[in-house]
């Protein structure tokens, strides 16, 4: 081929011609009439172009379509970026079509040749990628050739000012995806993002290196979709409502280089519906205490809590929200491959919000474990980019998981130090094992000055721990034997002993016989309040409503115990058939990622991210074997344990609106 062949390009639309944005050029250009020749207007637009720096030739400098296109993508562009250093950026157009009509680092569709002196575009075609057109689905083909035109042009002189100026070589960059440089953590061979989801990308050539994440998604921010089509894409699945981190990064890149400032985000609905930042109030990291039951819990779980002030409308606590950093484990069996692929990356760390209502049911109540709490000393600015990341990461922030390495407690980090400002950063506790609990005591020992001005540690302890069902169940337990005892001298002894008898059948092992004490505990009650005399009335009144409240609580933890047991046993039941079920781990994964695709149908859509839900959703229809007698035995015992629950609430239910309605409830709460 020829080199003047190598200059045709593959566009035969006519496009009208628009007013050029380039430095110097005022006011706008009329379309061409048809009897007139364009080649002096051409002519002088190429001649602009090439004093900033592009060079078009051959048949590029006279095709009217391309050199609008070149002029839009750099009008795209602060004024000082228009002009890419390095010296002359000659665009070189093929016949030859490609996908977007970009090359693709091969040799036969090269997309730089000599150094970065020769940008190659090539003749537009569809492309089968799907994060790349996730965004540009409702364009047509002739408006997507227009917009790839445009990111093309910002493309190659983006990526030349980040050669000149090593961007993407800094912590601003890097820290969004994690790139990793050779060497830089054990077997880390080349350079890694440790985010490998593809949706977390402009399109699938930005994993190849921090560089091509930065340039690529340069193209996508700076020529988004709603400038060829303004209704293309909602407004909350633009890129600037999806990816507050990279372009905030970037344009603190741009300005700080002396280049200009980008253009303002704007409005973007769904996210400040969701993040409320005017009565956030602070961040607090949980500690959920470490548990033998499950191998990845050996040493505790950390997650992250956003802290809300009550606003006009209340919202309960159950329904406060938690980020939870899991990996996604679906209903796997845990045996020894379970245990095996934990520890080599065969899980993907993911970023869950849920609410603190399915938090306390599965770590405080099924898995019997306390929670601990501590506030994160974050300033304003802090806070609000903690809320971008979340929102951000619990979208696209896919990682492999490393029981030892990448687990919930580098996830924290992960997240918390794309966050912090004036290059503040939390080192990981150790390379070869990041323990929970190493893992607070190094965001203990950095120093800040937080919002209220004050200087101390990043993360301060509340003394406030969550308490299980179990353990709160002790000091029920503890509480309901000394309210008895206090009654002995309240109420007649024949009442008192009743009581004992009952208490005594309410310690016992066996549901049946718990359920027929609650039977008989309201006549028991009566007759003892009855008993009483009239001074000593309020107080016995009290203590028996104490003493019935004390044993709900106990009945409670048992109750959470046989649900838990019932769980395990209907889990084994379901893996035994070795069938495929909804929930395991990949196709839990991408229908996850497919849900979070547009946020336009989320914000529709509940989505179900509470595990044990899930797992609950997995039973209700999967195929599974029939119990062993032993498991029938367990499963007996926890209908029947639900049943006696059940039976306690009723009683207390009764009584309370009955010779035990005079007691505050509240006072009774503030006392315990």
């Amino acid at each position: 081929m020829s080199r003047w062949a190598a200059w045709v390009l593959g566009l035969t639309c006519a496009l009208p011609v628009a007013g050029s944005a380039l430095p110097g050029r005022e006011g706008t250009l009329e379309p061409a009439d048809p009897h007139e020749t364009v080649v002096p207007d051409l002519s002088t637009r190429v001649r602009a172009l090439e004093q900033s720096g592009i060079v078009l030739r051959g048949a590029a400098a006279w095709d009217a379509a391309l050199i609008t296109e070149v002029e839009a993508g750099l009008s795209a562009l602060p004024p000082a970026m228009r002009r890419p250093p390095g010296g002359p950026l000659e665009l070189v157009v093929h016949p030859e079509s490609a996908p977007l009509g970009l090359g693709d680092g091969t040799p036969t569709r090269p997309d730089w040749t000599e150094g970065r002196a020769r940008f190659h575009l090539y003749a537009y075609a569809p492309s089968d990628e799907r994060r790349a057109t996730l965004r540009t689905a409702r364009l047509t083909d002739v408006e997507a050739e227009r917009l790839w035109r445009r990111r093309a042009v910002v493309h190659a002189v983006v990526q030349r000012w980040d050669d000149a100026r090593a961007w993407s070589d800094t912590p601003t960059w890097r820290r969004l995806s994690g790139w990793q440089k050779p060497f830089e953590r054990p077997l880390v061979w080349k350079e890694e993002a440790r985010i490998h989801y593809a949706g977390a990308y402009s399109r699938a050539l930005g994993q190849r290196g921090a560089s091509l994440d930065l340039v690529t998604f340069a193209e996508e921010l700076l020529v988004p979709v709603e400038s060829v089509r303004d209704d293309a894409l909602p407004v909350d699945d633009r890129v600037r409502c999806q990816e507050f981190s990279k372009a905030r990064a970037l344009a603190e890149l741009v300005e700080h280089a002396g280049l200009g400032r980008l253009p303002p985000r704007g409005e973007c609905p769904a996210f400040e519906a969701w993040a409320e930042l005017d009565a956030l109030s602070h961040f607090e990291v949980l500690l959920v205490a470490s548990t033998g039951r499950q191998p990845e819990s050996l040493f505790g779980h950390l997650m992250l809590r956003p802290v809300w002030r009550e606003g006009a409308v209340p919202r309960g606590p159950g329904f406060e929200r938690v980020v939870q950093l899991v990996a996604l484990t679906g209903l796997e069996s845990r045996g020894l491959g379970y245990v095996v692929k934990g520890m080599t990356g065969g899980y993907d760390t993911a970023f869950l919000t849920g609410t603190l209502g399915d938090l306390s049911h599965e770590a405080l109540e099924l898995e019997q474990r306390f929670i601990r709490r501590f506030r994160l000393r974050l300033t304003r600015g802090e806070e609000a980019r903690m809320l971008e990341r979340v929102w951000e990461l619990e979208r696209r922030g896919y990682m492999g998981y490393y029981f030892f390495t990448d687990n919930c407690a580098s996830a924290l980090l992960f997240l918390l130090n794309g966050a912090l400002e004036d290059g503040r950063k939390v080192r990981a506790p150790g390379t070869l094992w990041v323990l929970p609990t190493a893992t607070l005591d190094a965001l203990a020992r950095v120093e800040v000055v937080g919002k209220e001005g004050g200087a101390g540690p990043l993360l301060e302890y509340v003394p406030d721990t969550l308490e299980s069902t179990g353990d709160r169940a002790v000091r029920s337990h503890a509480a309901r034997e000394e309210a008895l005892s206090a009654l002995a001298a309240r109420v007649g002894a024949a009442e008192h002993a009743r009581l004992r008898e009952l208490h005594e059948r309410l310690q016992s092992p066996e549901p049946h016989v718990r359920h027929a004490a609650y039977d008989a505990l309201p006549a028991a009650v009566s007759s003892a309040l009855d008993s009483a005399s009239t001074e000593a009335r309020a107080t016995a009144r009290e203590r028996l409503h104490a003493y019935v409240a004390h044993s709900v609580r106990v009945e409670r933890a048992a109750v959470d115990r046989a649900e838990a047991e019932r769980l395990r046993i209907e889990r084994e039941r379901l893996l035994a058939v070795k069938v495929p079920v909804a929930g395991a781990a990949e196709a839990g994964v991408r229908e996850r990622q497919r849900i979070f695709e547009s946020e336009d149908a989320l914000q529709r859509r509940l989505a179900v991210l509470d595990r044990t839900t899930l797992l609950k959703d997995a039973l209700a229809a999967a195929p599974r074997r029939p119990p062993t007698p032993e498991e029938l035995r367990a499963l007996v015992r926890a209908d029947r344990t639900e049943a006696a629950f059940t039976r306690a609430t009723e009683v207390q239910g009764a009584l309370n609106d009955g010779v035990l309605a005079e007691v505050d409830p509240v006072a009774f709460l503030g006392e315990d």
